[in-house]
């Protein structure tokens, strides 16, 4: 069928056997087809049809949110060549990854989830550290959101360090989430720019 709709030079056919556990799917009007974060995966119409893709946030997935933040770190700073624009979006992206980390710590139940989020959010620090230094003005949410999860948290020690002897909160603050702040990482932190609304009108002069 792909054969017959693309051709046999179609570079797609010419390395899809090289493929491990590549699947060909056939889907028909009204189906979904539902993909795991970072799924590689490609989407063809084989015939006149409109294709609808939507990216949904599970709770279930948000570990391997964090885990695979490089990746989208690196597709950022390939995509868009301006500095501004870089930056804008790089915000854009840890805006949505707080929003996530805040919907799965701060929700009741998922415990062993809350428990994942904690080992990717450690083991993945420095991948962590560098999102934030490329959108600056984040950090105090993001302390917030785990300060409000370790008042509660039924997590009594901390699943990297286990010669710590300190309260896992007050462990957890100092050395796997206050690294995050701008005096840790080594750079002044800038105040973020305001929308300032001007009310008056310049009146031309006469001369």
């Amino acid at each position: 069928m792909f054969q017959g709709q693309y051709g046999q030079g179609n570079k797609f056919l010419s390395c899809y056997q090289q493929l491990k556990g590549g699947v060909f799917v056939v889907m028909k009007d009204g189906q979904t087809l539902l993909l795991p974060p970072y799924n590689l995966h490609l989407t063809f119409s084989i015939g006149g049809s409109i294709i609808c893709g939507y990216e949904v946030e599970a709770i279930e997935f948000f570990p391997v949110m964090i885990s695979r933040l490089d990746v989208e770190i690196e597709f950022l700073d390939n995509q868009y060549q301006n500095e501004s624009d870089r930056r804008h979006e790089h915000g854009l992206n840890l805006e949505s990854l707080l929003d996530g980390l805040e919907s799965t710590l701060l929700r009741r139940g998922n415990d062993e989830i809350k428990g994942k989020v904690v080992v990717a959010w450690i083991t993945n620090i420095s991948t962590i550290k560098e999102a934030f230094q490329k959108a600056e003005g984040y950090e105090d949410r993001a302390c917030d959101i785990w300060e409000r999860f370790l008042k509660d948290t039924k997590i009594t020690q901390c699943p990297s360090c286990s010669g710590n002897s300190r309260p896992f909160k007050d462990h957890m603050m100092s050395q796997h989430v206050a690294i995050i702040q701008p005096q840790r990482l080594g750079v002044k932190k800038r105040a973020r720019p305001q929308e300032l609304r001007v009310k008056t009108r310049k009146k031309a002069r006469r001369i």
